[in-house]
């Protein structure tokens, strides 16, 4: 499975390539959601009308 950072504590996540998936990060609890921009995975997550993503 893919592999990326945490894009709020930069905990390693393993997820599955499925984009709209959610998960959380098991260090933080921040949920996340996989996407695909541009043919890269990115974590993505929405807090306060703020994006913020860690690329894959």
């Amino acid at each position: 499975m893919p592999r990326a950072l945490c894009p709020m504590c930069g905990e390693e996540i393993e997820f599955p390539p499925r984009e709209g998936v959610r998960i959380t990060c098991s260090y933080c609890n921040t949920e996340l959601t996989i996407v695909k921009r541009d043919g890269v995975w990115l974590l993505v997550t929405d807090l306060e009308g703020e994006e913020e993503w860690s690329e894959i």
